[in-house]
């Protein structure tokens, strides 16, 4: 906590979850709020990559990575998307959003005991937790 911010790391675990299709993360979209529901900032959908990398997953591949995140309270959450394209060929074959469900930040909380995982890139509108 320094004036007022508590900051907070997290980690993302994004897995193609297809038999058969090769998929690239593209963008992101985030809500990041506050534990009174003020939203502390967003990232807008379509905001490139991830953390610099647009990483290229075949089936069954695993992508991890940890970001971090500053609020204005000791407890919030964070939501949003991945944009992903899905690749046929060595060529785009459509797109499609991997949905990041509701996942808390808490001060009280020791570190590591937050950890959770994310997206799974397998081509439905919402790619469970």
């Amino acid at each position: 906590d320094k004036h007022g911010t508590h900051l907070f790391q997290y980690r993302i675990a994004v897995t193609n979850e297809s038999a058969d299709s090769t998929v690239q993360v593209n963008g992101r979209h985030w809500v990041i709020k506050n534990e009174d529901g003020s939203v502390e900032t967003t990232v807008p959908r379509g905001s490139p990559g991830v953390v610099g990398q647009k990483p290229v997953l075949h089936p069954g591949q695993c992508f991890e990575y940890a970001s971090g995140t500053s609020l204005r309270m000791p407890r919030g959450e964070i939501h949003g998307s991945l944009q992903l394209v899905k690749i046929e060929h060595g060529r785009m074959a459509g797109t499609f959003d991997a949905v990041v469900g509701r996942f808390l930040c808490d001060a009280s909380v020791s570190a590591g005991a937050a950890r959770r995982g994310a997206a799974g890139a397998d081509g439905g509108d919402d790619a469970g937790q």
